[in-house]
C-alpha cells in the first residue's frame, strides 16, 4: 500500500516583495539591477584601494612607514565617508590595545 501524499498549501494572500511589486506595477528588475551595479562598483573600488595600498607598502620606504600608514588611513576614511580612522595594535602579552596611528 502506497503512503499517502501530502499536498503543500500556500496562502494566496502572502506574496514575496517581488511578486507584490510586480502586482503594483513597479519594475523591480531595474531597481535590483541598479542596486547590484552599485554594490559591485563599491566592491571594485575597495579592491582597487587594497591593491594600491599593498603595492605602496611592498615598494615603500621603511623609514616612512608611519607616514604611509597615516596616508592609507586617510584614503580608507575617504572611501568609507568617515571623518576619522584609527589604527590600534594589540599587545599580545597584556591584551591591551594601543593607539598607533590616526
Amino acid at each position: 500500500m502506497a503512503a499517502p501524499t501530502r499536498q503543500r498549501r500556500t496562502n494566496p494572500h502572502l506574496h514575496s516583495p517581488t511578486q507584490h511589486a510586480a502586482k503594483s506595477g513597479v519594475k523591480t528588475s531595474d531597481f535590483d539591477r541598479k542596486r547590484v551595479e552599485a554594490t559591485l562598483e563599491q566592491q571594485l573600488q575597495f579592491e582597487r584601494l587594497l591593491s594600491e595600498i599593498s603595492a605602496d607598502f611592498v615598494g615603500g620606504d621603511l623609514e616612512r612607514i608611519n607616514e604611509s600608514i597615516s596616508v592609507v588611513l586617510g584614503r580608507i576614511s575617504d572611501m568609507l565617508g568617515s571623518d576619522l580612522t584609527t589604527f590600534l595594535q594589540l599587545n599580545q602579552q597584556t591584551g591591551a590595545l594601543q593607539h598607533t596611528h590616526q
